[in-house]
């Protein structure tokens, strides 16, 4: 018996969540919504900037970035996802100085 994996990649969204939401709807025309194993996502979920932020910037895109997450979250049961340049710092911490992965459900 043989089993296909359907795989969603999403990459370089920006704080986009209209394009996630775009994404559903074509999807959901394309049957497709529900039926996906998992998505992935190589990072850029928001625009922060290389350089430093003070906390309340950094709290800002942290808050972009997790409405993000869940916006791709809600499309399969399991999200995969590593930082990109554009994401904030603390999504890069505790997976090994930037060689970063993490996975939610």
């Amino acid at each position: 018996h043989t089993y296909m994996l359907r795989l969603l990649l999403a990459s370089d969204v920006h704080d986009d969540t209209s394009a996630i939401e775009a994404l559903r709807a074509w999807l959901s025309s394309h049957d497709l919504l529900g039926k996906l194993d998992a998505v992935l996502c190589p990072g850029d979920l928001t625009t922060a900037p290389a350089a430093s932020l003070d906390a309340e910037e950094e709290a800002r895109y942290e808050a972009a970035a997790q409405r993000v997450l869940d916006g791709l979250g809600s499309l399969a049961p399991r999200l995969v996802f590593s930082p990109g340049n554009h994401d904030p710092p603390r999504f890069f911490s505790g997976f090994g100085g930037g060689n970063s992965s993490a996975s939610t459900s």
